[in-house]
């Protein structure tokens, strides 16, 4: 093969090489521009502004919110979970809320699918964050609403709590730390 061959077919092969990267290049700009107006389609909804994930969220998450209590001068740390009486799947969390709206100060405020709850507090180690060795757990309770009075209120069964998508159940205070006592 001469050398103006060899030459030819190297020009060749980079005529090759560059009408491929131009047309992956167009390729690319057209997935883009594809891409880009189906998300757009998506994400604007003519009858809200939330994003098709937020939507989703709202439709199927709601949340609890209570007040947070012990029976001491101070309230430890503490979770607060919400146990699905029929798939026993629990959501918890350990961020106590300050604030006047919440009945010692200290509320909680909890994420959870639609569905049916029971409502309860566990003290935790404040240091690591783990449960302590007490498993006891303060129910929201009949004990609970009806105004924690000793004498009067016997019953201790945790209230059934339903939960609706997008929507907060407030006054769901786990403070019953009397059940075993």
């Amino acid at each position: 093969m001469s050398q103006q061959d060899k030459k030819k077919s190297h020009k060749i092969i980079w005529l090759i090489i560059l009408v491929i990267l131009i047309f992956l290049f167009i390729f690319c700009i057209i997935l883009f521009i594809t891409r880009y107006i189906f998300i757009q389609k998506i994400t604007k909804s003519p009858d809200t502004q939330t994003s098709p994930i937020e939507n989703v969220v709202n439709n199927y998450y709601g949340y609890i919110e209570g007040s947070l209590g012990y029976p001491s001068d101070y309230i430890p740390a503490m979770s607060i979970c919400a146990q699905n009486i029929n798939t026993k799947e629990e959501f918890c969390t350990y961020q106590l809320i300050e604030g006047p709206q919440y009945t010692y100060s200290i509320g909680y405020l909890l994420q959870v699918p639609a569905g049916t709850y029971n409502v309860y507090a566990q003290l935790i180690d404040e240091d690591t964050g783990s449960w302590l060795v007490d498993p006891y757990k303060a129910y929201y309770s009949d004990y609970v609403v009806c105004d924690a009075n000793i004498f009067d209120c016997t019953s201790h069964k945790p209230i059934d709590i339903i939960i609706e998508a997008n929507y907060t159940t407030s006054k769901v205070d786990p403070q019953d730390w009397y059940a075993d006592i």
